[in-house]
Parts: C-alpha cells; structure tokens; sequence
C-alpha cells in the first residue's frame, strides 16, 4: 500500500506538477488516516482536532491558487525550445522551457498517495497492538520485503530493465538517495507507532512539507511552483497537523482558555 501504490502515485504527482503542488495535497493523508483511526482502531476525535483537519485541507487546496502567476516559476521539459536570429547566442540559441503544471491529473495522483500514505500508518499500528512485543525492525523488514516482491513485478514489463539501463547517472544517484532516506524514515514511523497512537504520529510526521518547500528551492528552483499561495497553504497546512496532534487539554492549560472554550475545544465528535 505504501511503498507500491502510495510510492509510485507520489512520484507520478511530483513529475506532473511538482513538490511544492502536490505535497499540500499529499496532506490530506492525515484526515484520512484520522477517520480510519476513528472508525476502526475508535482513537478520540475532538472540536479541536476537527478544525485542525479544516485548516489542513483549506491549505491543501489554497496551494492550487494562482499556480501561474509565480515569476520563477519553473518550466516544462516538454515545452518547445525557442529560437532567436538576434543576440549575442546566434541564431540558434535557446530559451529555457517553461514549467506548465498539469494540475489535475497531478490532483489525481497526488490523492491517490494520500489514501494509501493515509491507510498505511493505520495497518503497521493494528499489528503493534495485537503484538505489542513484536519488533520494530522485524515489521519494517516484512514490510520492505513485501513491497520489493511486488514492484518486482514491474520488471516483467517489456523494456523495463532497459529503461533502467538507459538512466543517466546524475538521475539514478537522487532516486538511490530517495530510497535510502525513505526507508530510515519508515523505520523511524514503524518505532513511533509502536508506542504511540495513530491520532499522535500521522499530523507530526506532516512537519516534513516545511523541509520539502525549503529543498524544493534549494536543489529544484527550476521545477517548482513557489508563490504567496503555495506559502500559505503549506503553513496552514502544517498548523492544522499541529492542532490535531496537540492534547487539547494540555493546549487549554498552555494557552490559558476560558473552561467553556477548554471544554467546548475537547467537545468527543467521535472515539471511545
């Protein structure tokens, strides 16, 4: 579910319109793994956990506001080259393509890596409740091992291992390193799942969207839509993930709220 389908729907969103789109959008995995949490594990939902979710799904959506209106905005591989007769490049120089996102069929992918992301987290935490001693490392390896059987399947496609073959380098070095990164990661989830609820872990794990804006700059400035509405969005977004990890009791303590505010804000919309 995660490393296969959420996988290969997250590289497929960030192709089509890049990090810094499809990241806002990919947080919506966290209502999800919530209302999952919910219906079947019956964690507690509260008011406050519901406006932090609200606040995570308006920025997943205001971060497709305006998405062609960013002056740096990056640019397409597959727009067409321009040429000039003017200038001092000659007559065959060549412009820099511009980056078109593909909006909705990123949406669509981007959606797609949100539910299964979002129902992952909730499978590893049921095994750790029925096998509370079970180790975390063993887990992660079944699971690893599981998803490397099934995309093997893949290579059964005619022209798959030539496509790899084909791979330049300079390509090959970052998807290594995505992988490496990613499985530290997944061990890191299955350790917190194991001694925490679901509720706790999926919004903090959503911190990561500030870390991909910052290195979206920094490494892919060319190829990524960066603007006041992809800002927005991503830290309203990671407000809402805040809110919805947060005791409401112990935010009412530090915030010092009224006790009708305290109570209203820790109100059980659902859960035991």
């Amino acid at each position: 579910m995660h490393f296969v389908f959420g996988r290969y729907c997250n590289y497929k969103s960030n192709q089509l319109m890049g990090v810094n789109l499809g990241a806002p959008v990919i947080q919506l995995q966290v209502p999800f793994a919530m209302m999952l949490a919910v219906v079947m594990l019956h964690e507690k939902f509260t008011v406050l956990q519901a406006i932090g979710s609200t606040l995570m799904l308006g920025g997943a959506f205001t971060t497709q506001a305006n998405t062609g209106n960013n002056k740096n905005q990056p640019l397409a591989s597959t727009s067409k080259p321009v040429t000039t007769s003017t200038g001092p490049a000659g007559p065959h120089a060549k412009h820099k393509p511009t980056f078109q996102p593909q909006v909705f069929s990123g949406y669509m992918f981007a959606f797609g890596a949100a539910a299964c992301y979002g129902a992952s987290p909730l499978m590893a935490r049921e095994a750790f409740l029925h096998a509370p001693g079970a180790s975390t490392v063993a887990g992660g390896c079944l699971a690893y091992a599981a998803a490397t059987l099934v995309f093997s399947l893949a290579l059964l496609k005619p022209g798959s291992w030539q496509d790899i073959k084909d791979m330049k380098f300079e390509n090959l070095q970052w998807f290594l390193a995505a992988a490496v990164l990613v499985a530290i990661s997944q061990a890191l989830v299955y350790a917190s799942l194991a001694i925490a609820p679901l509720m706790v872990v999926t919004p903090i794990l959503q911190l990561s969207l500030v870390f991909r804006l910052f290195l979206s700059q920094l490494i892919n400035r060319d190829h990524e839509v960066m603007n006041g509405a992809v800002l927005i969005g991503a830290f309203t977004a990671v407000l809402g993930s805040i809110l919805v990890s947060i005791p409401t009791d112990e935010l009412a303590t530090l915030l010092s709220f009224p006790v009708p505010v305290a109570e209203f804000l820790g109100y059980r919309l659902a859960g035991r």
